[in-house]
C-alpha cells in the first residue's frame, strides 16, 4: 500500500481514475493550481521563485509539486500517462513527466501509476486486475440483446 508518511507515496492514498481522460470532472492542472498549491507548502532547498506569479522551479526548470499536493500530483500522472497514439510505459512516462516536474518519491509514484492502470494491465498482461461489476443483462427474445467481448 505504501507509506503512510504524507511526503513518501504519498499519491498512493489517492483514488486512481479509471478513465481520467472520459470523465467530466478530470481538469488539466494550471498554472494557477500549481502555483497555489506551492504557495500551501514549504519549498524545498534547491528551488527558487523569479517573481511572485512564476512557479518554484529547481535549476533546471523542472516545475516544483508539492509531496501533499498529490491530487495535482495524479494528475501530471495522468497527463504524463495518456498520450494520443495510447498509454505509455512506466520509462517513457517517467521521462516525460521528469522533464517538466518533480516531487519527493516520484519515479516511484509514476511506476505505482502506470502499473495501476487497468487499461495497460488488460493489453500488457500480468496478473489478473479486479474489474468493477456491472448489472447483468437478460434478453426474452433471441436477438434482442447483442454483445461482444473487444
Amino acid at each position: 500500500m505504501g507509506s503512510s508518511l504524507i511526503t513518501i507515496c504519498g499519491i498512493r492514498l489517492e483514488r486512481l481514475p479509471l478513465s481520467p481522460q472520459l470523465e467530466e470532472s478530470f481538469v488539466w492542472p494550471t498554472h494557477q493550481e500549481i502555483l497555489a498549491a506551492q504557495k500551501e507548502a514549504v519549498p524545498p532547498s534547491g528551488v527558487s521563485q523569479p517573481s511572485e506569479d512564476a512557479l518554484w522551479t529547481d535549476d533546471h526548470g523542472k516545475v516544483w509539486i508539492p509531496d501533499v499536493a498529490t491530487s495535482l500530483q495524479v494528475r501530471v500522472c495522468v497527463v504524463g500517462h495518456f498520450d494520443i497514439a495510447g498509454h505509455r510505459g512506466i520509462l517513457v512516462t517517467q521521462q516525460q513527466i521528469g522533464e517538466r516536474f518533480f516531487w519527493t518519491g516520484m519515479r516511484d509514484d509514476i511506476e505505482y501509476f502506470v502499473k495501476k492502470c487497468l487499461h495497460c494491465a488488460s493489453t500488457v498482461g500480468g496478473p489478473p486486475q479486479p474489474r468493477l461489476l456491472g448489472e447483468a443483462m437478460h434478453a426474452d427474445e433471441p436477438n434482442e440483446l447483442i454483445h461482444w467481448d473487444f
